[in-house]
């Protein structure tokens, strides 16, 4: 049997929600998820209220719709029982399923994911929706304010305006100009994110997968118009798609530290691959490293 893997990013967040439906169609105690699912953060998209559910919630039900520069994080869960699921999501009369690019403690990952067959209205979710969402967010540890932004219809709560840079954009380096043809920082403040630092030649790559992390030093930079910045900054960066294979950076996020002791999650650009040969950076700041060279 092949293994399926489901995002998960509303009302099925919710362990007792999931489980209250099973019991109603299976007649017994289970779940169409195993396991707590894994963290995961869906690049590019929003989270909308864009179709309308007459009989069940009267009320708008929660999707996901592309955004530039926007981001979901859910969970991904282990499918036990994908027929359940379908009749649960109304599969090819509500929501179609469908295969998404989430990001897994840095990595692409394919899975699927139930998109609702909408448009572009915005219809308001009932109370009793909403809380169902809010709950399975906050008893996972997710951030709660693109889905109330999504409530109120104000698209502008799921963007992710921060970019942690480390290399030649930073202040003072050659690239560092190309900020203000992204229409200038917002803000910016000096960060560290874990990773290892390399060593690429003319610019450093950070790598925030897999072991032997260390602190590497860099800035957290917030733009206004963080979309004009990531279209500039994709095509500076050789990031193509999440789905390509011919990036030289992949547009990534991950957890910052700044200087006023804060955590910022915030994209970050990560080389796709690294030669085996490349020279790690111990000391984990690009500027140090460059001087001493």
């Amino acid at each position: 049997m092949i293994r399926q893997w489901c995002f998960a990013y509303g009302s099925n967040l919710l362990k007792q929600h999931r489980e209250d439906f099973f019991l109603k169609e299976r007649g017994c105690n289970g779940d169409f998820f195993l396991g707590e699912g894994t963290y995961a953060i869906l690049p590019d998209h929003r989270l909308v209220f864009n179709r309308f559910s007459k009989e069940r919630w009267k009320g708008g039900v929660l999707s996901v719709e592309r955004q530039l520069g926007a981001a979901v994080d859910g969970r991904i869960f282990e499918v036990s029982d994908p027929e359940l699921l379908a009749l649960k999501e109304g599969a090819g009369k509500a929501y179609t399923q469908r295969t998404v690019v989430v990001l897994v403690a840095g990595n692409p990952t394919a899975v699927e994911a139930f998109i609702a067959i909408g448009n572009a209205n915005y219809y308001k979710p009932s109370h009793e929706y909403l809380e169902i969402c809010i709950q399975g967010r906050r008893e996972l540890g997710l951030q709660t304010s693109g889905l109330k932004g999504a409530a109120d219809d104000l698209p502008e709560e799921s963007l992710l305006k921060k970019l942690f840079i480390y290399g030649t954009l930073m202040s003072n380096e050659d690239r560092n100009h190309l900020l203000e043809e992204c229409g200038g920082a917002q803000s910016c403040q000096r960060a560290r994110m874990r990773g290892v630092l390399y060593d690429l030649g003319y610019f450093p790559g950070l790598q925030i997968q897999g072991e032997n992390q260390s602190t590497v030093s860099g800035e957290l930079i917030e733009f206004s118009d963080i979309q004009r910045a990531l279209k500039l900054l994709d095509s500076v960066e050789g990031f193509k798609s999440y789905t390509s294979r011919k990036n030289l950076y992949l547009r990534n996020m991950s957890i910052c530290d700044t200087e006023s002791n804060q955590q910022e999650l915030a994209w970050v650009y990560t080389p796709q691959e690294v030669f085996e040969d490349a020279k790690i950076i111990e000391c984990g700041d690009w500027k140090s490293y460059r001087g001493a060279r």
